[in-house]
């Protein structure tokens, strides 16, 4: 094998591609490029599009609470995740699964998805032409995530909520709390980033307490706005290393805990 790093007009003066391929790209083709190759630009998108166009749809997929998710592989046109569908396939989420796992599944399953449509592309028996078009009614786009997303807003959200944004923003920008520690409340917050969490299926009277389950293996507990209860199993406090719950009440030795809304919070 030999890999060539080249611009696109060295692509089309000197290689002249029979196909392309992209993964995980995120930028703009020009047409000048797509118009380079005779069977085409084949794209892997972790979606079922045309839900989740755009630049985040592992992350919007998850923190939506989409069963099933997918995998497609389309043609590459000018617009953004548009072209016709080559392929597709379903998979079924699991509701703790998080992106920094479903990522990789799902592009390892849509690398198997093109490698079984090659031959189908390169004999054109599948084109531009006859692949399944999108329907534009359907589009659901995945807007770029912003750092300010990350904060867990239990005194707006339901655990759910809380949760699949846990799941979905795991690899970046991560999400985080503000903690109390002791009875003191002119004491400042700490921000402790919330690792891994579950949703416990009974509910509470909505309080700021924290306290952690009763059980062997069980993590914080934070009712939710809506008394759903976010059981927080892995924490990281500020400039302190990834915990269970057990290790950071132990840390404590005795004080409570409590979460803080933000003064800037809404």
């Amino acid at each position: 094998r030999v890999y060539v790093e080249c611009t696109p007009p060295e692509l089309e003066s000197t290689l002249r591609p029979d196909l392309c391929i992209t993964a995980a790209y995120g930028q703009y083709l020009p047409k000048r490029f797509l118009a380079m190759p005779k069977y085409g630009t084949l794209n892997i998108h972790p979606s079922l599009l045309p839900r989740w166009r755009g630049a985040s749809p592992v992350q919007r997929s998850l923190e939506a609470g989409d069963d099933p998710i997918g995998v497609s592989v389309l043609f590459t046109v000018s617009k953004m995740d548009a072209g016709p569908l080559v392929s597709q396939e379903e998979h079924k989420a699991h509701p703790n699964d998080q992106a920094t796992v479903v990522l990789p599944y799902l592009f390892n399953v849509g690398t198997g998805l093109l490698l079984d449509a090659l031959p189908k592309v390169i004999s054109e028996e599948i084109t531009m032409e006859s692949a399944t078009t999108q329907n534009e009614d359907e589009v659901t786009l995945a807007k770029m995530i912003d750092s300010s997303e990350g904060e867990l807003t239990v005194w707006n959200d339901s655990a759910t909520t809380c949760h699949n944004k846990v799941r979905a923003f795991s690899d970046w920008p991560g999400t985080y709390m503000f903690f109390r520690f002791g009875d003191d409340d002119t004491s400042d917050p700490v921000k402790v980033k919330i690792i891994q969490t579950q949703v416990l299926e009974e509910t509470a009277v909505p309080t700021n307490q924290i306290e952690l389950g009763p059980k062997k293996g069980d993590g914080l507990r934070i009712v939710c706005a809506d008394g759903s209860i976010l059981e927080c199993l892995l924490v990281q406090p500020v400039t302190r290393k990834v915990m269970d719950a057990k290790s950071l009440v132990n840390g404590l030795q005795g004080k409570t805990m409590q979460w803080v809304q933000p003064p800037d919070a809404e």
